[in-house]
C-alpha cells in the first residue's frame, strides 16, 4: 500500500548507465526492474574491483619492467601480493565457503585466484580475463544474500538476519526487504528527514513485525496524510468499528 501513496522510482540516469552496462556484458536483466538494477549496481561494483586489482598488477609489473621478465611466477606473485594487501582492506567483500569474495561474478575458485595468485594474469589462458571474460561469469544470485549485506550495491544495508536483508536508498526514501523469494519495496515520504536512529529501528521492526514497522512510520508522520488516514480507516473496519 505504500506504494500507491509514495510514487518515487529510481533516477532515469541510473537506469540508463545499468542499461548500458547490461548490453555490454550481456547480462540479460531487466532494467525496468529495481531488484535487477540493484543487481548490476552490484555486477559494476565488482567489475570495479576487479579492475582496480588489475591496476595494482600493472603498476607493480611496470614498475619492475627492466628486471621482470627475470622474476619467477612466485616472485612476482609476491611483489604484487605486497602492494595488494595495501588496499585489499577497503575492497567489500566477504566470506564463503571458507573463500574471501572480492567479485561475485566469478566462482571462489578465480576469486582466491585473483587474490592470491595473481600473477595468473601473465598465463595466456588468464590473460584474456582483463576484457573478454563473459565465458567465466556465474550468476551473482549464487552467493545468495551475501551480495546484499557487504556493501556492493548502490543501496545502504542497514540490517540482516539469517533469511533476509534490509536496503535504504536515502535519495528517494525508499526501503527494500530481500529474501531468498525475491524483493519487496517500501517507498515513505520523499522529504522526510530520517536519523540513524530512526533507520536502525525501522530495519528492525521491517525485519520482524511490517505491522510496527507501519506504526513506526505513522508516529514519525513519514508518511503522506493520505495514507495514515486510510490505513486508519482500515483497521477500523477490521476490528469492525
Amino acid at each position: 500500500m505504500l506504494e500507491k501513496y509514495h510514487k518515487q522510482k529510481l533516477d532515469k540516469q541510473i537506469r540508463k548507465k545499468y542499461e548500458l552496462i547490461n548490453k555490454q556484458y550481456d547480462l540479460g536483466y531487466d532494467t525496468k526492474n529495481e531488484f535487477d538494477l540493484i543487481k548490476l549496481s552490484i555486477f559494476e561494483t565488482s567489475l570495479r574491483q576487479k579492475k582496480k586489482i588489475e591496476s595494482i598488477y600493472e603498476s607493480v609489473r611496470s614498475s619492475l619492467f627492466d628486471m621482470w621478465e627475470h622474476l619467477s611466477f612466485y616472485e612476482r606473485n609476491d611483489l604484487i601480493r605486497l602492494e595488494l594487501d595495501k588496499v585489499i582492506n577497503n575492497l567489500n567483500s566477504f566470506e564463503f565457503e571458507s573463500t574471501d569474495i572480492y567479485i561475485p561474478f566469478f566462482d571462489p575458485l578465480l576469486n582466491k585466484l585473483y587474490i592470491q595468485e595473481i600473477a595468473i594474469l601473465e598465463l595466456p589462458q588468464f590473460l584474456k580475463l582483463y576484457h573478454d571474460f563473459n565465458e567465466r561469469l556465474i550468476p551473482i544470485e549464487y552467493y545468495g544474500l551475501n551480495i546484499y549485506k557487504n556493501g556492493f550495491s548502490m543501496m545502504q544495508e542497514i540490517g540482516y538476519n539469517e533469511n533476509e536483508v534490509v536496503l535504504y536508498y536515502p535519495n528517494d526514501n525508499i526501503f527494500y526487504k530481500i529474501n531468498k523469494e525475491g524483493m519487496r519495496r517500501f517507498p515513505i515520504l520523499k522529504k522526510a528527514e530520517l536519523s540513524e536512529n530512526d533507520l536502525t529501528k525501522l530495519s528492525e521492526l521491517l525485519l520482524n513485525d511490517e505491522s510496527e514497522f507501519i506504526d513506526y512510520l505513522i508516529d514519525k508522520e513519514f508518511v503522506k496524510k493520505r495514507f495514515i488516514k486510510k490505513i486508519i480507516r482500515k483497521r477500523r473496519k477490521n476490528n469492525g468499528k
